[in-house]
């Protein structure tokens, strides 16, 4: 389950893959843990990491199967996330394609 407790995401880049053929390592949109997404389109696979914008922006790609509010099947998504608004507190940054509380 997500731990991050606002959103203000927005989609980056959406791909229709091929049927059931993807998975994501940190099972959707999970902006505090750096994962890994996997599938297919046409048969080519694809490997994505979750990745830093910047000091701030998240980069987050999932499986629409493990994000029930798209209501959509068999796409990965790329959506973008400010990890101050993510964790809501001022002092998150994106630290190696996730967020993290900063002190």
């Amino acid at each position: 389950m997500t731990a991050t407790l606002g959103y203000a995401w927005w989609i980056v880049e959406l791909v229709q893959v091929d049927p059931n053929s993807c998975s994501d390592t940190d099972f959707g949109l999970n902006f505090t843990v750096n994962g890994t997404i996997n599938f297919t389109v046409n048969q080519t696979p694809y490997l994505f990491d979750d990745y830093c914008l910047n000091d701030t922006i998240v980069y987050e790609f999932a499986c629409t199967n493990d994000v029930p509010e798209l209501n959509l099947t068999d796409y990965a998504v790329l959506v973008g996330e400010d990890c101050t608004v993510a964790l809501n507190n001022s002092n998150a940054l994106c630290v190696n394609g996730k967020c993290e509380l900063v002190p």
